[in-house]
């Protein structure tokens, strides 16, 4: 048997802006929206392949006692999803999990995770492609192809429209970008988020094309007043905590607060490194316990 071990960090995400332009018969919903890549929280993924041999897929993971180690999680989909769209029979994949990233938590995880193991064996294999593997992370789940190309030590953002896959990344570094994020310490599926979206938000608005001219700029100000999301109505409406937890970014110092992708997580942006490091203090102190916070 042959059997090699790669290792891979997997980043977590922003929607600095997010924008429903429509709703789909098939469930998914059209999207404009603006992604930042955060190497902060970040997993780690530990994949043994050995060819020649039964062809099987095991998992463990480590700090996320609940989650699920089987056929649901969404790891082990996207191994079998390649070995399958290769055609690859004669191996078997081991995978490691080694869990940072707040889970349901609007930062792009589970997506995050099932990319980098696509990453991983694409890279061992060679048998897709690019398009081919865009393809194949887009049937696992709408967010997974914007981690294909993800590069977080740049902050490198990109735009996405359709359901996630219409994908325009930029080329410039943005991490500079004086960010602060929140992690309240309990989950939301992106399924309750969306299915309590309403429905007078779904529409088409401008404002992803000015967010990013204001991160190659470095306007934060201007990227302040561009963030938004359709589905944070229903999370303040739902949990309280989350306006408390915004009033109070605002009252220590920041321009502007909002929810990231299906929630609960809050990022809120600053003038600068310096601003942003004392509101961590303040929030850290307000809110002992409670939460987890990234810079």
């Amino acid at each position: 048997m042959n059997s090699i071990v790669i290792r891979r960090k997997a980043p977590s995400k922003l929607n600095l802006r997010l924008k429903v332009t429509a709703r789909r018969n098939d469930g998914y919903h059209e999207l404009d929206t603006v992604f930042m890549p955060l190497s902060s929280p970040g997993d780690e993924l530990i994949i043994n392949i050995e060819r020649n041999t039964k062809p099987d897929i095991s998992m463990d993971i480590s700090g996320a006692a609940d989650l699920s180690a089987g056929t649901g999680n969404i790891c082990w989909q996207a191994a079998r999803a390649y070995l399958n769209t290769a055609e690859i029979n004669d191996t078997s994949i081991h995978i490691h999990l080694d869990k940072h990233i707040p889970i349901a938590a609007g930062l792009g995880g589970g997506s995050s995770n099932a990319a980098t193991v696509l990453i991983a064996l694409e890279e061992h294999f060679n048998a897709l492609g690019a398009d081919k593997l865009a393809q194949t992370a887009l049937k696992i789940g709408a967010d997974v192809p914007f981690f294909l190309s993800a590069r977080p030590a740049a902050a490198r953002p990109a735009a996405a429209r359709g359901v996630g896959e219409e994908l325009e990344y930029f080329d410039f570094d943005a991490s500079a970008l004086p960010v602060l994020v929140v992690a309240p310490d309990f989950p939301v599926s992106a399924r309750w988020a969306y299915e309590h979206l309403d429905c007078k938000h779904i529409a088409a608005a401008p404002g992803t094309d000015e967010m990013i001219a204001a991160l190659k700029s470095s306007d934060w100000e201007k990227c302040a007043a561009l963030m938004h999301n359709d589905l944070a109505f229903a999370l303040y409406d739902k949990f309280p905590l989350l306006n408390i937890l915004k009033s109070t970014l605002l009252e220590a110092g920041a321009l502007n607060a909002e929810i990231s992708g299906s929630g609960p997580s809050m990022f809120a942006l600053f003038t600068d490194k310096e601003s942003c490091l004392r509101a961590e203090d303040f929030i850290s102190k307000e809110f002992s316990g409670t939460l987890r916070i990234f810079r």
